[in-house]
């Protein structure tokens, strides 16, 4: 498959660069045999996309959202015409969906302060708000989901480097929760 989408990407160099960084994430992400490796692996990543990435796929190779049979993952979504308040923060790799807890999964990575991007936090807040209106349709329809489905967000937060602390972003992610929708638990202790 890699070679496939590379060879309509070789006149477009960016195109290709991004293609190869994205196989590299999930190569190294599915790799990763724990969370001692996972620490050491993103001591090294220096780019926070990059850092998201890779723990997404450990996620997924590790069953961290639940298993397979629960799990609908789907390309991601262009939200530009949601009327979101930053649509840009709504472009993971792919989405995630627990058909079981009827939640969207999200993974946190890398976060020193323990402080996070809310944006995302609001947007899906106002995806939860107005899920039932005409141009919400079309996402829930790619993403095979019914909009009544769509009970809340359950965030994971993921030690990443030394020094840094998952609890603090867990913590931060609970105070900003609205109505309940946004629930986070924190993967392993950090080392």
């Amino acid at each position: 498959m890699l070679n496939s989408e590379l060879i309509g990407a070789t006149t477009n160099l960016a195109k290709a660069r991004g293609i190869l960084i994205k196989k590299l994430n999930q190569t190294l992400g599915e790799n990763i045999q724990n969370v001692d490796e996972l620490v050491e692996v993103m001591k090294k990543v220096k780019q926070t996309a990059s850092q998201g990435s890779i723990g997404e796929h450990f996620a997924f190779s590790k069953k961290l959202f639940g298993s397979d049979k629960d799990i609908m993952r789907s390309p991601h979504i262009d939200a530009k015409n949601l009327g979101l308040k930053n649509p840009t923060s709504f472009n993971p790799d792919q989405l995630i969906f627990n058909k079981q807890s009827g939640k969207f999964g999200e993974v946190k990575t890398g976060y020193a302060s323990g402080k996070i991007d809310t944006d995302q936090v609001d947007n899906y807040v106002s995806i939860f708000q107005n899920r039932f209106k005409p141009e919400y349709a079309e996402m829930f329809k790619k993403l095979g989901i019914k909009p009544e489905e769509f009970k809340g967000v359950e965030y994971l937060v993921l030690p990443t480097k030394a020094g840094e602390s998952a609890e603090k972003v867990s913590a931060s992610l609970l105070a900003i929760s609205a109505e309940g929708l946004i629930s986070s638990h924190s993967y392993l202790p950090i080392l």
